[in-house]
């Protein structure tokens, strides 16, 4: 999936593939899908803040990486100076729950391999 997304008043690339999933649930220590629910917790706001600034932050990363242009921040940290308001971040959470729906969607003609 690929959208855009504007920090700091510039708009980058946002791509939720498997790396940039895998990057967000290895940051946060997720084992699971479960725990992504209280990282969207609105009574857990540290986690949910560190769930925002990853899912940009790693979306970004793979937007850059697929479109070959030079990722504009040092680190997760100068990223998270850009961040004006959880607001520049709501879109990346929007996109990397579609993108983990996607992803983990059956195939069409592969929904009933369980050999019944």
């Amino acid at each position: 999936m690929e959208n855009k997304i504007e920090i700091g008043g510039a708009c980058h690339p946002l791509i939720f593939n498997m790396r940039a999933i895998e990057s967000v649930m290895s940051e946060l220590n997720m084992s699971d899908f479960a725990e992504l629910g209280d990282s969207l917790n609105s009574q857990n706001i540290a986690k949910s803040l560190a769930f925002a600034r990853c899912c940009a932050y790693y979306g970004i990363k793979s937007g850059y990486r697929k479109s070959g242009e030079k990722f504009p921040f040092v680190d997760i940290d100068d990223f998270a100076d850009a961040i004006d308001s959880f607001a520049d971040v709501e879109p990346a959470i929007v996109a990397f729950t579609k993108a983990i729906e996607d992803f983990f969607k059956p195939k069409k003609g592969t929904e009933d391999l369980s050999g019944k």
